[in-house]
């Protein structure tokens, strides 16, 4: 199963992510049309900015990681938070309405559930207030924050190939610093 990966220290805060985003879940699907809605469409990804010294700021793209099992799906009172056919946790098209009671948020370990308006798209709960998380954008062959990023901080993809990826660039990492330490060792018995 796809997912959304993270790879903070390609993130440079742009915040791209957040339109995509933001422009994929309103009406009018385009940039200008977004910012003209009222109300304004509401992002399901969020760029946290952490102060690590006073001369460096970590930026990290937060995505909902679609657990297994979800603290969220227990938490629901309603029981409109479930897991769908495609494996993506999600409060709409359930057997139940959210109700926007905020248990999910409160349950979330992560912050990535927040309330806002539903998209006048959802038929059934189009403009009240409910619970909002990333959909993985279901109807996009790749969810418009990990499409949209510049950097590929943010890559949508199997969990195996991120573990192999994350190996290929330990791996070269490692035999780069096996290099120098070598070349090091050998300039040194020289002296």
């Amino acid at each position: 199963m796809k997912r959304l990966f993270v790879r903070p220290e390609l993130c440079t805060g742009c915040k791209t992510c957040e339109i995509a985003c933001a422009v994929e879940h309103s009406r009018s699907k385009n940039l200008l049309g977004a910012m003209m809605e009222s109300p304004p469409p509401h992002t399901r990804v969020y760029v946290e900015a952490v102060p690590r010294d006073s001369f460096e700021i970590l930026k990290f793209p937060m995505t909902c990681r679609h657990c297994d099992p979800a603290p969220c799906i227990a938490a629901c009172i309603p029981q409109a938070m479930h897991r769908s056919p495609t494996d993506t946790v999600t409060n709409v098209g359930g057997q139940h309405e959210c109700i926007a009671c905020s248990m999910c948020i409160m349950l979330c370990p992560f912050g990535m559930i927040a309330r806002g308006r539903a998209p006048d798209s959802l038929k059934a709960t189009g403009g009240k207030i409910m619970a909002l998380k990333c959909d993985l954008c279901p109807d996009r062959e790749v969810p418009a924050c990990a499409a949209s990023c510049p950097t590929g901080a943010i890559t949508y993809v199997e969990g195996d190939e991120f573990a192999h990826q994350s190996r290929v660039r330990a791996s070269t990492v490692l035999a780069e610093a096996k290099v120098v330490r070598e070349a090091t060792l050998v300039k040194a018995q020289e002296e």
